[in-house]
């Protein structure tokens, strides 16, 4: 049955899908208001459905649509949407125009009448998202980016939770299944650690004292990286800083980066950024960070992951040099906490014009609300520590990849620009473990791989591309790249 009878509500459509059953969508629970236009308290955490066949206009992201709702029988306490039409908001009208304080929004019917509806105030960083185009933003979601990732991220997980803590120890146990033997533990709260310590220390020596030198070794690392691990879940559950979203598989980073593909360092060491800082006023970088053959290698031998991200952060970006959307005081005390607890600590922006003097003058209009993420070592997961709007993941994700792509549209023939004078630039390849290309067109070799990014992008399946599981077929390897 229908909440609070035939009750309606405003909603954005926060993603679509489509299978032999039509297509369906998600209606993205935080920007779900009363007709009214006030907060909704009576449809829990999660997203709504909406089928096609309860939609009077075709399914897009980003389409507001007015909607009431009923039970939603394949989930648990959870609603589906039911006669959704879509919500059209009318151009500004002029100061002082006699319409203007009877004008809201005009909403469509299933017969194309109009009806009068309040407007919608939805996401409050939407309204200094600058345009991208509609049809790139729907192929976005096509392209089916972060699959599984829970879009209910407007909660943080009660630190006074015991099901949250469990979970956070089970985690553990899932990354670390090799330390189940050594009988050290996978808690996180109340840890002795002279204790836990000692114990580790007992285990590498007994190793040693058996003549298992490498064993020992090995074992010391995995203690050493679980540590870390175990810090970083400590310090996010009691600063409760604990989403569902928190935790995002290393798998799906592709996913993110190309949202927010410029990056910045938190540093540990202030010499380390000014010296970054220098090499990003010069010529040619000199050589590959350490920090940028991390995050190459985070996907082993993988040449099209490591192009993408050199693309966008060829040089080393120390937070320092960050110019943008003003940082709130809480994150900026978030990352100065946050950053002993990680090995990288990055604010990931969608400032795409700044994305390094290699590309030469690049003029295009910055998108707004970067991310904070943490990394730790090897992990399999990376952290999402907060965002500017506070908002989580998801909110104009969409917009922030879509303006991506168009960016590379529009400028991928600044990337000869890339081609070196003489020598071998530095860049890291992957796949030969060098940390300099081996030609001196490393230009044109990055507009050929920007033109089959972006027919795989055309064709559904970017982030698969990416991450080297799946190949362009033949037909589409024809690309527009020309010899200079």
């Amino acid at each position: 049955m229908a909440a609070n009878g035939m009750k309606r509500y405003t909603g954005r459509i926060g993603s679509v899908h489509r299978n032999d059953g039509g297509a369906f969508a998600w209606i993205s629970r935080a920007s779900i208001l009363t007709e009214e236009g006030a907060p909704v308290t009576d449809l829990g955490k999660e997203d709504v459905f909406l089928h096609s066949d309860d939609c009077a206009v075709p399914l897009t992201v980003g389409t507001v649509v007015s909607f009431s709702v009923i039970e939603d029988r394949k989930r648990s306490n959870c609603w589906r949407a039911n006669g959704a039409m879509e919500l059209v908001e009318p151009e500004a009208l002029p100061a002082g125009d006699p319409l203007l304080s009877h004008m809201h929004s005009l909403m469509r019917t299933n017969q194309g009448e109009c009806a009068i509806a309040p407007p919608i105030t939805g996401h409050p960083w939407r309204s200094r998202m600058k345009d991208v185009p509609h049809e790139t933003v729907a192929q976005v979601t096509e392209n089916d980016p972060l699959p599984q990732q829970p879009r209910d991220e407007s909660s943080i997980l009660s630190v006074d939770d015991p099901k949250v803590l469990a979970a956070l120890e089970q985690y553990l146990r899932e990354e670390f299944p090799q330390l189940a033997g050594l009988d050290l533990g996978y808690g996180i709260a109340g840890v002795d650690e002279e204790a836990f310590t000692a114990k580790a220390k007992a285990v590498v020596e007994d190793l040693r004292g058996m003549g298992m030198g490498l064993q020992a070794q090995r074992t010391e690392e995995e203690i050493r990286r679980f540590t870390g691990v175990r810090n970083v879940l400590g310090y996010l559950w009691t600063k409760q800083l604990v989403r569902p979203n928190t935790f995002i598989p290393i798998r799906y980073l592709p996913d993110l980066f190309m949202a927010c593909p410029v990056w910045y360092h938190a540093m540990k060491n202030p010499r380390d950024a000014e010296r970054a800082i220098g090499a990003m006023d010069s010529s040619d970088p000199g050589s590959v960070s350490n920090a940028t053959q991390f995050f190459c290698n985070l996907f082993p031998e993988n040449d099209r992951w490591a192009h993408t991200f050199q693309m966008f952060n060829r040089r080393y970006r120390p937070i320092q040099a960050y110019s943008g959307d003003m940082i709130p005081i809480h994150l900026l005390r978030l990352i100065q906490e946050a950053l002993p607890q990680f090995d990288h600590l990055v604010i990931a922006t969608p400032y795409l014009a700044e994305a390094g003097r290699d590309w030469r003058t690049i003029r295009w209009i910055r998108s707004v609300d970067p991310y904070v993420l943490g990394f730790q070592g090897s992990c399999k997961h990376f952290f999402v520590l907060g965002r500017f709007s506070d908002s989580g993941v998801f909110p104009l994700f969409p917009e922030l990849l879509g303006d991506t792509i168009e960016f590379l549209r529009t400028n991928k023939e600044l990337l000869r620009n890339f081609n070196s004078g003489n020598g071998m630039p530095p860049w890291c390849v992957p796949s030969t473990q060098r940390l300099w290309y081996h030609n001196v067109q490393l230009g044109n070799d990055l507009l050929e791989h920007a033109n089959q990014l972006l027919a795989a992008f055309d064709a559904g399946h970017l982030f698969d591309w990416i991450r080297g599981e799946w190949e362009l077929p033949p037909a589409a390897l024809q690309t527009d790249v020309k010899t200079p």
